[in-house]
């Protein structure tokens, strides 16, 4: 979904985590708090955020190919926005 290499965005998650404003969880992230997430979100322009949301329904379709049941509430949220 980013248009960061895969070491850039290594380096951002790292720094990140150290900051205290996220937290790994195996091999995945999650804010350390939802206000940070909420705060983020608001900063980025309208047109951005529906981009970041077709490309996370994208990603979805991608991984899951013709088995949408999963992931299919997901996947209509991040259409819809």
């Amino acid at each position: 979904m980013t248009e960061l290499s895969e070491e850039a965005l290594i380096l951002q998650l790292e720094e990140a985590t150290r900051a205290g404003m996220l937290h790994e969880s195996g091999e995945s992230w999650r804010f350390a708090h939802p206000l940070i997430q909420e705060t983020l979100y608001k900063r980025l322009s309208a047109l951005r955020r529906r981009r970041l949301h077709l490309r996370a329904a994208e990603a979805i379709e991608a991984d899951y190919g013709d088995n949408l049941d999963p992931p299919l509430a997901t996947l209509a949220t991040h259409y819809r926005r």
